[in-house]
């Protein structure tokens, strides 16, 4: 279902201040609470958004990575959101899924953001369980999670949860909204400089009518 059409429903729910969507179409009918939009895809209606209230000023940062579908984003000049949306790569096929999200980390470390208020989030498309699969891909999550550790930028779930990857007990990911086809392949990754409030993970028998991919809904200082 397009953003669009399920926007009430997260609004009415959680009233989020900024949002990060992945796999969503440019629209001008997303809801006139999101005064500030910033969306990037191939066409009009494929690709991903960072949308927000009044008083929250998006400015993208345009920085040249050969990886599809991601942005990074400046908040009010304090805080930079990272969302990514890890695809399928037909040209590449070592690059596919993780293989984008470890090509987007290892830029970043060459680059200041990594040192910053950073939150890096979205559907990666991955679990630990397929990393032993994942020879002909270029990284895994292992080396993703190891490497932004090392600038203190830790998972949200894994850490109020106390549980390891690829043993997490709460699904973000639903394949063809079957119950019994359950995966965790969505991720927020903060950087500790940011304090956290709560943090939440959306529930099957709310949001399966609206998507596969379940809401992640932090709260933050």
């Amino acid at each position: 279902m397009a953003f669009r059409k399920k926007q009430q429903k997260l609004i009415e729910t959680y009233d989020p201040d900024i949002v990060l969507i992945q796999e969503c179409e440019i629209s001008d009918k997303y809801h006139s609470m999101f005064e500030n939009k910033i969306w990037k895809g191939d066409n009009v209606n494929k690709g991903i958004g960072i949308f927000s209230k009044k008083g929250f000023i998006l400015k993208e940062l345009q920085i040249n990575l050969d990886v599809k579908y991601f942005q990074i984003c400046e908040v009010n000049n304090k805080l930079l959101l990272i969302n990514i949306w890890a695809m399928n790569d037909i040209e590449n096929s070592e690059q596919r899924y993780i293989g984008q999200v470890s090509k987007l980390v290892n830029e970043l470390i060459k680059t200041n953001i990594l040192n910053r208020k950073v939150i890096i989030a979205g559907d990666f498309n991955w679990n630990k369980i397929w990393d032993k699969s994942s020879r002909r891909l270029k990284g895994s999550i292992t080396e993703v999670v190891e490497k932004v550790k090392l600038f203190n930028i830790e998972s949200i779930y894994h850490n109020e949860f106390n549980q390891k990857f690829g043993e997490e007990s709460i699904p973000t990911f639903y394949m063809y909204r079957k119950r019994d086809k359950l995966y965790h392949t969505d991720y927020v990754f903060m950087s500790n400089l940011i304090q956290t409030v709560d943090f939440k993970v959306g529930k099957y028998k709310e949001w399966n009518d609206y998507s596969d991919h379940m809401p992640l809904v932090i709260e933050v200082e």
